[in-house]
């Protein structure tokens, strides 16, 4: 005995109520229920779609879709059939969209407070002349041992009480080198750098040992020109061309010492590699540029604020194409906190720098200051078409290219070489 399933069908023109066999494929039936409602043929077809517009399986009969009497049913082309229904639950897609997302707070976040707040605490603290570098030292053995160890929390705590007492280390070894007289502010300044990097160094991470590396050679060559009795500026000039070409070789320098570059050269000679490998090779390499760029940023605010402050014709030449190359050289960082940092290296270098001399010059104060707002305006309201950005690229590589090309004569006249060949002839 043959079962029937009575559905209600509306076509364009005609709707009605069949009662169709439920063994039977709608396929075979679809053209008498076309006939019977009227419906003209279309060249991509009929089907049948449910009130929620889910499609029916024509090759299959209402028995096997489970169809229960009184369905009602569209007749439509099937070029005119609605998509089928989507459902989203809000409540699961929000808690795999919080899942998901970065920036979340954690541990690692509760850990970086405190470390805040140990290093401001400890910083604030009057130490003491002996009891600073004994906290310095201490804290900076701790954090190695840690590391070592493996108690990350535990070392990066360490690390923050030893960076809080870099103040006053600092001025204690500022006492026992000059005796409180023989060292100028700058060095001092330097000083203070160099005892953060060795602070950051014992963290032992490869991405925080490299910035902190960078550093602590950049303070030394400083540190160094000083010994030898160079001038403020002459120090200042040679810590500038040493960050101008650390920001030129530092994005070979970091893909080495992740590991991609080599990982590269063994898929060039057929050696596979995994796409997780590579994944972690480039966050590794992210990070290992990200506290290089840190670490040449604040020597370039550094040899940028002593070159514009001294005053001379030869250090504001290089002080200007040091914070020129500073600026271009944000087109090519591939994170927005690596470009932040050589921005903010470059204008807090030409404000501490420029800014008491324009100060006593009011009316030039205030072109400086007009000139530099309408420049950020027109930098932050104007969207260029591809074609303009690409010439603004191109200028831009210009304008690089001579702030290096003037990095060689400002420097030779800032250690008088010009002067010199002036002597010799007369």
């Amino acid at each position: 005995m043959t079962d029937f399933t009575r559905i209600t069908v509306i076509g364009s023109v005609k709707k009605a109520t069949l009662v169709l066999p439920s063994d039977e494929p709608l396929a075979a039936l679809l053209p008498e229920i076309a006939d019977v409602i009227d419906e003209p043929a279309t060249a991509s077809g009929l089907t049948l779609v449910g009130r929620l517009g889910d499609e029916v399986e024509l090759a299959l009969s209402t028995a096997d879709q489970a169809v229960v009497d009184g369905s009602v049913f569209r007749l439509v082309s099937v070029a005119d059939a609605p998509p089928p229904p989507e459902v989203s639950d809000v409540t699961a897609a929000v808690a795999e969209t919080l899942d998901t997302a970065t920036g979340r707070w954690s541990s690692g976040h509760r850990t970086a407070v405190t470390a805040l707040v140990l290093g401001a605490s400890v910083a604030l603290i009057d130490l003491g002349a002996w009891f600073a570098p004994t906290v310095y030292v201490l804290a900076a053995v701790a954090a190695v041992l840690l590391g070592a160890r493996g108690a990350r929390r535990a070392a990066v705590l360490s690390a923050a009480l030893a960076v809080g007492a870099v103040p006053a280390t600092t001025v204690w070894l500022a006492d026992l080198l000059g005796q409180g007289a023989g060292l100028t502010p700058v060095v001092i300044v330097e000083l203070g750098l160099l005892l953060g990097w060795v602070a950051l160094a014992a963290l032992g991470g490869r991405s925080s040992l490299l910035g902190a590396a960078v550093g602590v050679v950049l303070s030394l060559l400083f540190l160094g020109a000083h010994l030898i009795g160079a001038t403020d500026a002459e120090a200042a000039a040679i810590l500038g061309v040493a960050v101008v070409a650390g920001l030129g070789f530092l994005p070979a320098l970091a893909l080495n010492a992740s590991g991609l570059a080599t990982l590269d050269d063994k898929v060039i000679a057929g050696v596979p590699a995994e796409r997780l490998t590579v994944r972690s090779r480039v966050v590794e390499a992210y990070r290992l540029f990200g506290w290089a760029v840190y670490a040449l940023a604040a020597a370039g605010a550094v040899a940028v604020t002593v070159l514009l402050a001294d005053g001379g014709l030869w250090p504001l030449i290089l002080g200007v194409s040091i914070a020129a190359v500073l600026v271009l050289r944000t087109r090519v960082m591939p994170l927005a906190v690596q470009a932040w940092a050589l921005w903010g290296a470059a204008g807090l270098a030409m404000f501490l720098g420029m800014g008491p001399r324009v100060a006593e010059a009011p009316g030039t104060g205030a072109l400086v200051l007009a000139a530099v707002m309408a420049g950020a305006v027109l930098a932050g309201t104007l969207s260029p078409r591809p074609h303009t950005r690409i010439r603004l690229r191109r200028g831009g590589d210009l304008v690089e290219g001579l702030a290096v090309l003037a990095l060689v004569p400002a420097v030779l006249g800032i250690f008088g070489v010009y002067e010199l060949a002036l002597g010799a002839f007369n």
